[in-house]
């Protein structure tokens, strides 16, 4: 190789010319709307092929009279390529791009079942099972409808243009604003809707739209499908009622995280806090302690027990409070917050599942005791507010031994009372 020459450039003339000329004749035959530096993406017309004569994709370098093949504007002479351009690209593919990502927010933000939620954005990406797709995949003899035989049976048909389902929407009102709706495709149609509606109207919208697929599919496979206006009536009061849920006081106050601080905090006036613990001694014994405070984090009573048990974490915990329960019935007390550093067992308390496990069983007995009382919550805190109960746990030193004080308190249980209140 020549001192001169470069690798990837082309510097012998008997090559070059005819390079040069076949770039040439290639720019040619793409016709005047093609430009050289461009990558061409055109989409070829149904039943044609694709104009560029040198692939569906091709990349032609620069103008014929100076190929950045042989020259470069930096003068050493390496391939300088122009910047890739796609044909037909503008700002309009982004505005496209951000109303479909408009749509998916406007969506997940309703306050409607997840399950509705979860249809409606498989009908948006087209993954609903519709005849002309089950057809393309050779699912189904023929794509046309099954109600109607009219038409292919797309997503657009089967929700919404079919005469079947067209009934249901004109009953309901939106018949008029879907023949309007604005878009050439379908979650483009529904966004369109969806913007020139009330919120209560949107989860209505979609609503009248999952009863229609689930109708369809129910009188297409099952023996005695249910009645349609049965199946909108549940529909359209299952959403109502979960948007009522949704709105309440009880659902807001869920939304807020159960975890819990990292130091201890006193209960409302006329209560009582109840803290318990676990300890696993690991040779096949559990510790178990309790310790009731009043609102001025006065220690009314303490407890302790020992127990020869072969236990989970999450079940000694729940033991330990239902232990702590226990001994606050036997003392009256009507009106308490439990509070563990166990966040799983706070949360399974408050969910209202009944899991079929000895974890599950144990937080069913808990749920029991707290029903006992006049009042009752669960709360959680981190281990740094839990440090009395967590030695209470440790106060039994033989399996079976169970201790409860309600006065003469041992001085180390004292003292880390009163750190809780610094």
């Amino acid at each position: 190789m020549d001192p001169g020459c470069h690798p990837g450039v082309c510097c012998n003339p008997s090559i070059q010319a005819p390079l040069v000329n076949w770039l040439q004749d290639g720019i040619a035959a793409l016709g005047p709307d093609c430009h050289p530096g461009v990558w061409c993406a055109g989409v070829p017309k149904k039943g044609g092929r694709h104009p560029n004569p040198l692939g569906s994709i091709g990349y032609l370098g620069a103008t014929p009279a100076r190929s950045s093949l042989v020259t470069s504007s930096d003068g050493i002479g390496r391939p300088n390529p122009p910047p890739l351009v796609l044909a037909g690209a503008s700002d309009s593919n982004n505005e496209a791009e951000d109303e479909r990502s408009a749509l998916w927010r406007l969506i997940w933000k309703l306050k409607v079942p997840p399950k509705l939620i979860h249809f409606t954005w498989r009908m948006c990406v087209n993954i609903l099972a519709v005849k002309k797709s089950l057809y393309s995949k050779h699912c189904c003899p023929s794509p046309r409808c099954s109600f109607c035989a009219e038409e292919e049976e797309d997503i657009d048909h089967a929700i919404f243009y079919c005469e079947w389902a067209r009934k249901w929407w004109e009953e309901s009102g939106f018949g008029e604003l879907i023949n309007e709706a604005v878009g050439e495709t379908w979650p483009d149609r529904v966004g369109w809707v969806l913007k020139h509606l009330e919120e209560d109207e949107r989860g209505r919208f979609l609503t009248i739209a999952w009863a229609i697929w689930t109708v369809r599919n129910q009188s297409l496979f099952e023996e005695s499908p249910p009645l349609p206006d049965f199946v909108f009536t549940g529909f359209t009061k299952m959403v109502a009622d979960y948007r009522a849920y949704a709105n309440s006081e009880l659902y807001k106050s869920r939304l807020v995280s159960d975890v819990g601080g990292n130091s201890w905090t006193p209960p409302r006036a006329g209560t009582f806090k109840i803290n318990t613990d676990a300890h696993l001694m690991g040779n096949g014994e559990v510790g178990l302690g309790a310790v009731a405070r009043d609102m001025a984090g006065t220690i009314i009573w303490v407890g302790s027990k020992r127990v020869l048990a072969e236990w989970e974490v999450e079940v000694a915990e729940a033991r330990a409070a239902i232990f702590g329960l226990e001994v606050a019935l036997a003392r009256g007390m009507a009106n308490i917050t439990l509070e563990s550093d166990a966040l799983n067992l706070v949360k399974a308390v408050k969910n209202p599942e009944i899991a079929r496990t000895p974890f599950g069983l144990c937080v069913e007995d808990l749920r029991i005791s707290l029903n006992l009382f006049s009042s009752s919550n669960v709360s959680h805190v981190k281990r740094g507010g839990n440090t009395v109960a967590h030695f209470i746990a440790r106060m039994c030193e033989t399996e079976g031994d169970e201790i409860v004080l309600g006065s003469d308190f041992p001085q180390a249980i004292m003292a880390l009372a009163d750190l809780d209140l610094i």
